[in-house]
């Protein structure tokens, strides 16, 4: 081989060492921040972890104070009529007056089961919203769905509400018979 021939053999061989350890260096750089991105996830992972761990004991708490009083489901023909009077008793003591109560079905989800009422309520702003704050216990595990409140046609002084109220009961606490 002549001189020049192996000067251009040292000037390719040069090249492609530069070129592999390009390629060579952007492979790895792409592994690193791939690398630098899930360690930043874990570390969120256990910041989240550690915070749950420091609240374990307060959750656990409240799981205990729910589950104490949260009530049992017997069935729909037992528990029904058990919302209808709670829902007759706050119209009574709040002074308003019932017009309408239909029983909504039983509905199951993951966290709970639930019965409802729709009711439909009319009296003067105050006993209506003495009516809807006597439903509202904080034992009674009852939520309201909706609720829609608009003045009487014939007299403004009197305002009616229509509610869809529901009761909720722990989730698989449905008795066996």
């Amino acid at each position: 081989m002549k001189r020049s021939e192996k000067r251009l053999l040292g000037a390719f061989g040069l090249v492609v060492f530069a070129l592999v350890n390009l390629f060579g260096f952007r492979i790895l750089r792409e592994k690193k921040d791939a690398a630098d991105i899930e360690a930043g996830q874990l570390r969120d992972q256990i910041g989240l972890l550690s915070l749950e761990e420091a609240e374990r004991d307060l959750w656990l708490k409240r799981r205990a104070w729910m589950e104490s009083r949260q009530p049992a489901f017997t069935d729909e023909t037992t528990e029904a009529p058990k919302l209808e009077g709670a829902v007759t008793n706050a119209a009574n003591l709040a002074g308003v007056s019932v017009d309408s109560l239909k029983p909504v079905a039983l509905e199951s989800t993951d966290n709970f089961d639930k019965i409802g009422i729709v009711a439909a309520v009319s009296g003067s702003n105050e006993e209506v919203v003495r009516f809807l704050s006597l439903l509202q216990t904080r034992d009674g595990f009852r939520t309201m769905d909706s609720f829609e409140l608009k003045p009487d046609k014939k007299d403004p002084a009197i305002v009616k509400c229509a509610i869809v109220l529901s009761q909720l009961y722990a989730k698989g606490s449905v008795a066996q018979n």
